[in-house]
């Protein structure tokens, strides 16, 4: 359900439709929360020890109920190990604080890696394993332009391994098909 989930994110996002920016006045005035929908975002993941940097893409959903904040995503990227990169999925789900355009979170979040160098995680009958578990703070605003900015901190969960990291996420609304801009 999560994968049917994900891949309809990214075929909405893949029909190049223009973004939606959220306009000054609007944060004020909207009776939905601006940060409400899906997010197509793009940035940079750098290891804090070594400094090695790596891509990572994908969709960021947020919902709100009750004037609290949810966020969901499936990012992409290659992480690195001993054989070499591996196309990687990062999911999880977040508690969110919203105020004005400012954005806090506390997120658990775990890799999905494909084991075919190489092939897409999520390309049928590939086999793939989870990797470890991670713990992430994050903080981000909605500029004045509609984007959204993003700063994450990550780093292993206890038992696990993994490499602490910073990254940096930039991204425009989706619009919604079923209500439209």
């Amino acid at each position: 359900m999560a994968r049917l989930f994900r891949s309809s994110l990214l075929c909405l996002a893949s029909l190049a439709l223009p973004a939606l920016p959220v306009a000054a006045d609007d944060l004020e005035s909207a009776e939905v929360s601006p940060l409400t929908g899906t997010w197509q975002v793009e940035g940079v993941t750098v290891e804090v020890e070594s400094g090695q940097r790596r891509r990572i893409t994908g969709t960021v959903v947020f919902q709100e109920k009750d004037g609290s904040h949810t966020a969901s995503f499936a990012l992409q990227t290659r992480y690195p190990t001993p054989d070499g990169p591996l196309p990687a999925d990062l999911i999880g789900n977040a508690d969110v604080s919203f105020q004005g355009r400012k954005l806090t979170g506390r997120t658990e979040t775990q890799l999905v890696m494909a084991t075919v160098p190489g092939v897409d995680v999520d390309f049928a009958f590939v086999p793939r394993f989870v990797g470890p578990r991670i713990s992430s703070t994050s903080r981000g605003e909605i500029g004045r332009d509609g984007s959204l900015v993003l700063e994450v901190e990550s780093e292993a969960l206890p038992g696990e391994r993994y490499s602490a990291t910073r990254t940096k996420l930039r991204g425009q609304r989706i619009p919604d098909v079923a209500t439209g801009p």
